[in-house]
């Protein structure tokens, strides 16, 4: 799907889709894209992740986490 794209390509995902790893990102990070690649994710991603990412020419746009409190009582 994404390499149909014809412009930029927007990823939506989650930090657990998102593992910064001693030498690689993983998913996200070991691709290589040949148009402009801006990935969103939330708050609980590595620090270490991100870098490695905007690294590779990706731009990465953090989100905080409202009420994160709310979402973890939610999720028990």
């Amino acid at each position: 799907m994404i390499a149909r794209t014809t412009r930029e390509i927007y990823i939506l995902a989650d930090h657990t889709k998102i593992r910064g790893r001693e030498t690689q990102v993983n998913i996200y990070g070991s691709c290589s894209y040949d148009r402009p690649c801006t990935l969103i994710t939330d708050d609980y991603v590595s620090a270490d992740a991100v870098e490695q990412l905007r690294s590779r020419g990706i731009q990465v746009i953090v989100v905080p986490v409202k009420q994160r409190k709310t979402v973890e009582m939610a999720a028990q």
